[in-house]
């Protein structure tokens, strides 16, 4: 029976200084720390090793992106006689 390879901690960092880099982020991004999807910060922390301004850069982009889809005004049509 094949044996189960022993985890490797690739992480960065630890939470502390993680957390530290997730506020001076998003405090020089100007992002709300209201708006940080805490549970997503933390597995792309475990999975992926991605540090504070990282996350908060990605999350931040999608919030951005989001935002410009939501509020485009749609094309106005040719012929239509609304407030003329």
């Amino acid at each position: 029976m094949a044996r189960k390879k022993p985890w490797i901690d690739r992480r960065c960092c630890d939470w502390d200084t993680f957390l530290s880099g997730v506020m001076g982020a998003a405090h020089r991004l100007q992002f709300p720390l209201i708006l940080v999807n805490w549970c997503e910060a933390r597995s792309h922390w475990r999975r992926y090793s991605c540090t504070g301004a990282d996350v908060v850069k990605m999350q931040r982009a999608r919030e951005i992106n989001s935002a410009i889809y939501l509020y485009i005004e749609p094309p106005r049509r040719r012929g239509s006689a609304e407030f003329e």
